[in-house]
């Protein structure tokens, strides 16, 4: 007697094979984009962790009549203790360790100087990620400046080419 199989042909399971294919070659740049997406997120939040943390520390600066120093040791008390905790400059967070610090910054991400030009001033630093520094190479960083004169505002630029 004649018996029957059940199954894929040959020329189904290659048709399936095929738009599978088709399916992840249009798919695959969509999740490509997602950590693009995810480091300009990352670097978005510290920009403004930076930003929350440097109005806090102006504000207690204020209060305190330390808005116009460019402090050399700690001036600016944050925790209402009685104590300077924070080295102000001109009421903003003077030193990349204490922005880091007080910013809440992510671990991933490290703080460092200007990688162009011949002498960039003390006030200007970028934050990229720790696995992927910023250089003239990799352009995927926030900058940051910070003003030069008292009472000027921080200047931040997210570089996101090479994200």
């Amino acid at each position: 007697m004649f018996r029957h199989e059940s199954g894929f042909t040959l020329i189904e399971l290659v048709v399936v094979i095929i738009i599978l294919g088709i399916l992840s070659v249009v798919a695959a740049p969509k999740f490509i984009s997602i950590n693009k997406d995810a480091k300009v997120s990352v670097l978005e939040g510290a920009k403004a962790a930076l930003s929350t943390a440097n109005r806090f520390s102006y504000s207690k600066a204020v209060l305190q009549g330390q808005e116009l120093i460019d402090a050399t040791s700690a001036n600016i008390d944050m925790d209402s203790d009685g104590t300077a905790d924070l080295i102000g400059y001109y009421g903003l967070i003077k030193f990349v360790v204490s922005a880091k610090e007080y910013a809440g910054l992510d671990d991933n991400l490290i703080i460092s100087k200007h990688y162009g030009g011949t002498g960039p001033t003390l006030s200007h630093f970028l934050i990229s990620f720790a696995d992927n520094p910023a250089s003239a190479a990799n352009q995927c960083f926030l900058s940051v400046d910070y003003p030069d004169v008292a009472e000027g505002s921080v200047t931040y630029e997210l570089v996101t080419e090479d994200c």
